[in-house]
């Protein structure tokens, strides 16, 4: 029957028999055969397994007891002006005690050797000023 008149027709005759016999026939259609109903359970059981692989595990009782992975912390190229700066600053320093070191060779190695260095001494012990170098 065309939608158009079935519509019309469950309109002027809301209870007629025949109607009422087509739709018991749709509800007997719509029940499952023995085969189908095994069919459908065994496909619930294979959508519960596969949602079963594809959702993340939940966490283990070894991580809620403290046993912690180690996370490697990805490290980007990028460094901060102010590390860099340190580093650069930290880097100066070393090399200008190492320069200063090798340029100025110990005091006390100098006097010993150097003989104008001595005659100051003696110099300065003469005129009783020999404290002003130490100080």
């Amino acid at each position: 029957m065309n939608p158009i008149t079935k519509f019309f027709h469950e309109l002027m005759n809301p209870h007629c028999p025949h109607c009422m016999q087509l739709e018991e026939i749709k509800i007997e259609e719509t029940k499952y055969c023995k085969t189908c109903e095994v069919l459908q359970m065994e496909l619930a059981r294979a959508n519960t397994r596969i949602d079963a692989l594809l959702t993340k595990p939940v966490a283990t009782t070894d991580a809620l007891v403290g046993n912690e992975v180690k996370q490697n912390i990805i490290q980007t190229r990028h460094v901060p002006w102010h590390i860099k700066q340190q580093q650069l600053e930290e880097e100066s320093r070393v090399r200008a005690n190492a320069l200063r070191k090798a340029a100025i060779p110990d005091v006390v190695t100098d006097i010993v050797n150097n003989p104008i260095l001595k005659s100051v001494d003696i110099l300065e012990n003469e005129l009783g000023i020999s404290n002003a170098r130490s100080s």
